[in-house]
């Protein structure tokens, strides 16, 4: 298996990328920039929002990136 076992989910589930909720209210300069600059794209939030808390940004980067620099 290539890469194992860091792309263990990849090879075997077909796993695409990773989805965070960046905190960009932690980053006051910067903000969604930083995620933005490691390749992250903002997706919409259809349901889940906080209201209450910090808002915060759900973003996905692919995994094809995140393969290319480990390799």
């Amino acid at each position: 298996m290539s890469g194992a076992p860091r792309f263990f989910l990849r090879n075997r589930f077909g796993c695409v990328g990773v989805i965070v909720d960046a905190k960009v209210a932690a980053l006051p300069l910067y903000g969604e920039l930083v995620y933005r600059e490691l390749g992250f794209r903002p997706l919409d939030a259809i349901q889940g929002t906080l209201g209450d808390r910090p808002e915060r940004l759900p973003m996905f980067l692919a995994i094809r990136p995140i393969s290319a620099a480990l390799d």
